[in-house]
């Protein structure tokens, strides 16, 4: 397992939602390139199946119920020859032994409280995992699989990939933790004052330990 991943996988999280702007915006793209909206929930225009040379997603199945009819959609968009890639978020497998994770659960409380949040918004939240198995099941070659254990905050040696994952994470909490109390309508059990304290005392754990979100990355060629 490789330890630290390229710094272009510095987003850790997709919200729990689908998303329908463009990015970049339209007029800042060049004129030869076209943007065109697409739902990985729907089929794809027609003229895209077989038409690409490489296919990329990220950050989604943990949020559908099912992988299909998405990853069908995605895997038929690349041509014979072509690449497909994948890059997902586990919020919930660490590379830590049980001993370590128990102390981690003990020095990061808030950390804890974010995993606990992703096992309960998320509707697949180990999907990462699982991705590389149902690429194979396609007639795809060269199905290969790495694991990143990123760390936000001081225990990453890239001081401004830490600097990123720190935002991010927060962002992410304060996302869920919206999310959980509109659909719950409670704190998981913690007094309101600390419910509000989470993201300050998440700033501080991550200022303090080495805390840790798996990324997986899956890439495959299209057989020719």
């Amino acid at each position: 397992m490789q330890q630290w991943p390229p710094r272009s996988i510095s987003r850790l999280i997709k919200l729990p939602c689908i998303r329908d702007h463009l990015f970049p915006a339209p007029d800042q793209v060049p004129a030869e390139i076209k943007l065109v909206k697409a739902s990985v929930t729907e089929p794809f225009p027609g003229d895209w199946t077989g038409a690409f040379d490489f296919v990329h997603q990220r950050f989604l199945f943990p949020s559908l119920p099912e992988h299909e009819p998405a990853l069908g959609y995605l895997i038929d968009a690349v041509k014979p020859g072509g690449w497909v890639q994948f890059v997902e978020v586990d919020m919930l497998t660490s590379a830590k032994s049980e001993a370590s994770q128990e102390h981690e659960r003990q020095q990061a409380p808030a950390f804890t409280v974010l995993r606990q949040l992703a096992n309960s918004l998320l509707i697949h939240p180990t999907a990462a995992g699982q991705i590389a198995g149902w690429v194979r099941q396609y007639d795809f070659d060269d199905v290969k699989e790495s694991t990143y254990d990123i760390a936000a905050g001081v225990g990453n040696p890239d001081t401004v990939a830490g600097r990123l994952g720190r935002t991010n994470l927060l962002h992410v909490l304060e996302t869920f933790m919206g999310y959980y109390r509109s659909a719950k309508g409670d704190t998981m059990g913690l007094s309101e004052a600390a419910w509000d304290a989470l993201p300050r005392e998440l700033a501080r754990e991550m200022d303090l330990f080495p805390l840790t979100v798996r990324i997986n990355v899956v890439i495959g060629r299209r057989s020719l």
